[in-house]
């Protein structure tokens, strides 16, 4: 993740001096990292993505998003966050040579033929009407294929010639959200594999599957990613336990547990959020999650940890309102502690390394 863009200053103090054989001279100093945000053009700018279930049996899910779109809105809107949103559909994947090579399937959607268009394919913080141009791009019917495939149908999405044009953008955090009520069965081959030869539902054990990694691999390319700094979070509104599946089965029958996309969230660290549940809730946690990350920001050098002190405008933030990540070094703020634009954010530690 690139985290905030801040202005790093560091103040040396409390020094002890360390000689032993030889002229090396070394020191331990109490750090200051001094990291102001104070424009727009200082966060890290959010592109969102949403990869939606446009088959026979998602239309009410996708009408709980969109009438809970303020949920979801909000709360960039209130941080002044730079965002971009756009939507693709789970049969994007048929842009992919292995199908038709016509990148028509995985360019973002605006509306369908039988809701209307919006005009507008990425929605941003200018965006007039912008809750009822998402309610409409959000909506993308049920007329779409059987043969759901999230996963290769985000490649194609972000593959996209015209896509990538505009999102993502380089230096954005990108946010991914799936949403669908089947199990993601993108493979090399063409034929719909969702179902065994007798008819039954196939494993995810399928030799054929095209493995998680692969995609995190896209992502990793897509978003300039690298193994210590990660600039992009899944996230899947899906059926995770059989409880839900028995309770929606009653509307539809042929609906399945989202292991594959499970494997795929937790790998990033981002949300697993139930069909079940109430999506007013569901796009809340959502929205939090995406700024917690994007607003994760890195230390120049290792803390010891029970020195680590947070100021915002010279006033200390209770421990609770931030995380340390020892694995890549870096503090991300919790929700309702997300500073302000302008806001003068200062970390004060004692390190636990030697300084030259």
């Amino acid at each position: 993740m690139t985290g905030l863009k801040m202005n790093l200053a560091i103040v040396a103090g409390l020094a002890l001096t360390l000689v032993g054989c030889g002229s090396n001279s070394f020191s331990i100093a109490g750090d200051e990292a001094t990291f102001t945000q104070n424009t727009k053009a200082t966060s890290v700018p959010i592109d969102i993505l949403w990869v939606v279930d446009n088959s026979g049996s998602m239309e009410t899910s996708q009408s709980q998003v969109a009438a809970n779109v303020l949920s979801f809105i909000d709360k960039f809107k209130q941080t002044n966050f730079d965002f971009r949103i756009a939507v693709t559909t789970t049969e994007a994947y048929q842009a992919l040579p292995l199908f038709t090579s016509d990148e028509s399937w995985s360019r973002f959607r605006d509306g369908t033929d039988a809701t209307g268009y919006s005009g507008i394919k990425i929605i941003t913080p200018t965006t007039p009407n912008i809750e009822a141009v998402f309610d409409q791009n959000i909506k993308q019917g049920i007329n779409g294929s059987a043969d759901e495939r999230g996963f290769q149908s985000l490649e194609a999405a972000l593959l996209n010639t015209q896509n990538r044009a505009e999102f993502p953008r380089a230096g954005a955090y990108l946010a991914v959200i799936f949403m669908t009520d089947e199990e993601d069965f993108s493979w090399d081959g063409t034929a719909n594999i969702q179902l065994d030869a007798y008819g039954n539902p196939n494993s995810i054990s399928d030799s054929r599957l095209i493995s998680y990694q692969h995609y995190l691999d896209v992502l990793d390319q897509a978003t300039g990613s690298t193994a210590t700094k990660k600039n992009y979070v899944v996230n899947t509104i899906a059926i995770f336990d059989e409880a839900c599946r028995a309770q929606l089965a009653t509307e539809f029958a042929g609906r399945r547990i989202a292991d594959r996309y499970a494997q795929l969230t937790d790998a990033t660290g981002g949300v697993k959020a139930s069909l079940c549940d109430d999506f007013s809730g569901i796009l809340s946690s959502l929205s939090d999650t995406i700024l917690e990350f994007s607003t994760k920001f890195y230390l120049d050098r290792v803390p010891n940890v029970d020195t680590l002190q947070i100021f915002v405008n010279d006033i200390e933030m209770p421990k609770e309102g931030y995380v340390y990540s020892a694995d890549d070094n870096s503090i991300t703020f919790k929700t309702g502690y997300i500073p302000a634009q302008d806001a003068v954010i200062k970390v004060k530690f004692l390190p636990t390394t030697l300084k030259n």
